[in-house]
């Protein structure tokens, strides 16, 4: 992402204005991995819908826009849902498990800038890909999509997903990939399901000191992205957790507006509501409420290294307001190494 646009989404967070929209373009998925927040479905955005939301959202200032699921690729209408919102000059980002590429759409991307991938890998291998996904072909065909990618140039990174069941494997694949010049980023926190079923957080890394490698792997490269954040948090009083609601809404399938893609909270619909009346409603003005931060969390130390997200930690603690014990360590293990890079670096 450009500084350009980064400090035109920072400043439009810090006046509340709606820079950016979260689709899911679909609730279908052709995987089922078991820690999957998403309840699946066979939902489909319609294209004027899309069309309709990109053009309020354009007329708003909005100049990103994400694509996520399901699996989005899976659209019947996806290369025309992305052409669209690229013509209107969006910046585009697009979540997918890497699966589903075909040289056309490899062919289509390839004519675009300001486009990012975002590649979930699975697993490290054939098997323990097909235990946590379901399908035995997912993991060739998601490192083939990111050899693909490395080899046309596209803008990408990979998530890898830091469940316990892969914690041996992690670090030697991430080197892997990032040896090669493939940004690589850890997603240290898996969150419950939209449904309240909790299973998916028995999957998440317990041992301090196995995440603390991990972290460590995955700490030095955001550490500018940090220290432009501690800059920003020096000159202005920490208010929000996110931009949810703030700078950025979500949008379902079937025109449900929500203040983030995992947040069960309905503002209303794109069929009934604009997203100007959404975005100035009161009850989005309550949701704002909730996004800020706890007084603790203002005054706390950690708070530059910490990712606290308020509907991940409600699914832990069934109240947004509340704080994740998970996300409290995560953070104290970044600070403890942030201060060992500095010590290096003397």
């Amino acid at each position: 992402m450009s500084d350009l646009l980064n400090r035109y989404l920072e400043k439009s967070a810090r006046n509340h204005r709606l820079s950016s929209l979260e689709f899911e373009i679909t609730d279908k998925c052709n995987l089922n991995c078991d820690h999957c927040y998403k309840i699946r479905s066979h939902n489909f955005i319609k294209v004027n819908l899309f069309k309709k939301a990109i053009d309020q959202a354009a007329a708003a200032g909005a100049i990103k826009i994400g694509f996520n699921g399901g699996e989005p690729l899976l659209h019947p209408d996806f290369l025309e849902l992305a052409n669209y919102a690229l013509r209107k000059g969006m910046a585009l980002t697009i979540n997918s498990n890497g699966t589903l590429f075909t040289p056309k759409l490899f062919a289509f991307f390839k004519k675009w800038k300001g486009v990012l991938f975002q590649i979930s890998l699975y697993g490290h291998n054939a098997t323990s890909s097909k235990k946590i996904t379901g399908d035995a072909t997912a993991y060739a065909k998601t490192m083939q999509t990111i050899n693909t990618m490395a080899k046309l140039g596209f803008t990408f990174k990979v998530a890898l997903l830091a469940r316990r069941d892969e914690q041996t494997h992690l670090a030697s694949l991430y080197e892997k990939l990032s040896s090669r010049g493939i940004i690589v980023h850890f997603q240290p926190y898996i969150s419950g399901r939209e449904n309240g079923d909790k299973y998916p957080l028995s999957l998440n890394i317990e041992s301090k000191t196995d995440l603390e490698k991990l972290i460590r792997l995955d700490t030095q490269p955001d550490l500018e992205e940090e220290q432009e954040r501690k800059s920003f948090v020096e000159t202005n009083t920490p208010s929000s957790a996110c931009g949810a609601g703030i700078s950025s809404l979500s949008i379902k399938s079937n025109g449900d507006i929500h203040p983030c893609i995992m947040s069960s909270l309905v503002l209303g619909n794109l069929h009934q509501s604009s997203l100007s009346e959404i975005f100035n409603s009161a009850k989005l003005k309550e949701f704002r409420r909730q996004n800020l931060l706890p007084p603790e969390c203002k005054n706390c130390q950690y708070w530059q290294f910490c990712a606290r997200c308020p509907i991940i930690d409600s699914f832990e603690t069934g109240d947004p307001l509340k704080i994740s014990s998970r996300n409290c360590q995560i953070a104290r293990l970044r600070k403890k190494l942030n201060d060992k890079f500095k010590k290096q670096d003397r």
